[in-house]
């Protein structure tokens, strides 16, 4: 009856992959519905925040590598194994549950629950995926953000905003990042990462223009030698004549970075920082006064809000961190996306070819947020974070699916099968499976030759 309950979930827990996918798709339109005292995206964002406070016991109290208790099914698929949720992000999401209760604000009740609904996401990412799972999720992604891409294009060289112009291109950075290195059949999902960026131009985007275009040189790294990479090359091409007649022949975009406060020389040009540095004096000013522990969720946007009637945010999430959660929370934060990102590229050098896809998505994406949240408030965007989240997720979830004898970490029912696939060498004898990098030799008798060409046809 277990077994079927937990089929039965696992054939519906998908649609929370897909509903972090809608999210991406409409940015932050959700915001304009009210329900209540809340827009529909704020209920939707403290919604994530506590589920992920409910299945917290799931991310730090189940042992790692062993089956859910009997107790937890309903939670749990039976049989399931707990995701590698990061300790250091566990204890910054612990930071800034006590600094959003410390503060009281509504601003940093919100952003707590980003932050935890990230940690949840990567947790139902690794968890409820299927094979299979991650190679839908990207060719979904692909045919819907084409759309929504063309659409935004469309809409903004209209002047007419159904999706704010910066939660489109940071959400379609995040898809730029998820989409580029995935080879599709699909027409639509091969355009996808073409058209969103040129959204993101329309937008009027700055940072979210260079990480795009960036993204797309990543194609041309990653892409085989022959038609293929010549393909891309090209549209890389045609992409950049195109980005330097708009920076030409469109005034705004033109002004986008040469007019404004000027507030950073380079080269001896003077760029347009939209007030982001005097803004930044201001926040770093304030941090110094409790740099250690901070002053609590959303007291960033708070001081920024009393000071300036239009601007509530610090465009700089880490200066954000820092003047929230101190010193403390933000070396948190740091080191779990470091240990996220080094844990994505290590899955990249150990998977086949054609499972990398979803490795490299969770590296780029990763990059990408943490290049723009240097310019930028992504880290705070349920749009942008959750369905970070879930592609990291699907990307744990993609250890298992790694060949034991190569990663050398798989679990022990895995190890053991890999080992009885072996071939026997001469005296029936099979080579015995340890770690990556494990030099240990126990027979050194001329059987061990055959015991390595064993391992060599493996």
């Amino acid at each position: 009856m277990n077994g079927e309950a937990g089929a039965v979930r696992r054939d519906r827990l998908p649609l929370l992959v897909v509903l972090a996918l809608v999210w991406m798709a409409v940015g932050d339109w959700p915001t304009t519905l009210s329900l209540g005292p809340l827009s529909v995206s704020g209920a939707a964002t403290l919604l994530a925040g506590v589920a992920t406070v409910v299945l917290a016991p799931m991310l730090v109290l189940h042992g790692r590598g062993r089956s859910a208790p009997r107790s937890w099914n309903y939670l749990i698929p039976p049989g399931a194994r707990r995701p590698v949720v990061p300790v250091a992000l566990v204890l910054f999401c612990a930071v800034a549950l006590l600094g959003a209760l410390r503060a009281g604000s509504q601003s940093g009740v919100q952003q707590a629950s980003v932050y935890l609904g990230f940690a949840g996401a990567i947790a139902v990412g690794a968890l409820y995926s299927e094979p299979g799972t991650a190679r839908r999720f990207l060719e979904l992604t692909g045919v819907v953000m084409c759309l929504v891409g063309a659409f935004a294009t469309v809409t903004y060289l209209m002047d007419v905003q159904i999706i704010g112009p910066r939660s489109y291109a940071l959400a379609a950075t995040v898809a730029v990042a998820v989409l580029v290195p995935y080879r599709s059949e699909r027409l639509l999902v091969r355009l996808a990462p073409y058209v969103l960026t040129a959204g993101i131009a329309a937008s009027l985007s700055r940072t979210a223009l260079v990480v795009a275009v960036l993204l797309l040189a990543f194609a041309v790294l990653r892409s085989r030698r022959g038609k293929r990479g010549f393909r891309i090359v090209l549209a890389l091409v045609v992409l950049a004549i195109l980005a330097i007649a708009a920076f030409l022949s469109v005034p705004s975009l033109r002004d986008r970075f040469l007019v404004g406060d000027n507030g950073v020389d380079v080269g001896g040009v003077a760029l347009n920082t939209s007030g982001r540095a005097q803004i930044w004096a201001v926040v770093i000013q304030d941090s110094l006064s409790a740099p250690w522990i901070g002053q609590g969720a959303g007291t960033a946007s708070d001081l920024l809000a009393a000071r300036y009637p239009d601007i509530a945010q610090p465009h700089d999430d880490y200066l954000r961190i820092w003047h929230d959660f101190g010193l403390v929370g933000l070396a948190l934060f740091l080191v779990a996306v470091l240990t996220l990102l080094i844990g994505a590229i290590r899955r990249v050098r150990r998977a086949d070819h054609p499972d990398r896809a979803v490795h490299w998505s969770a590296t780029l994406g990763l990059l990408a947020v943490g290049a723009a949240a240097l310019t930028d408030n992504p880290v705070i965007y349920p749009f942008v974070m959750l369905p970070l989240g879930v592609v990291v997720g699907l990307s744990i979830a993609g250890r298992e699916a790694l060949p034991a004898a190569r990663a050398g970490h798989g679990s022990i029912a895995g190890r053991e099968a890999a080992h009885d696939r072996i071939p026997a060498g001469p005296g029936g004898l099979r080579p015995i499976h340890t770690d990556v990098g494990d030099t240990r030799r126990i027979d050194r008798t001329p059987r061990a030759a055959g015991r390595a060409a064993a391992r060599s046809r493996v």
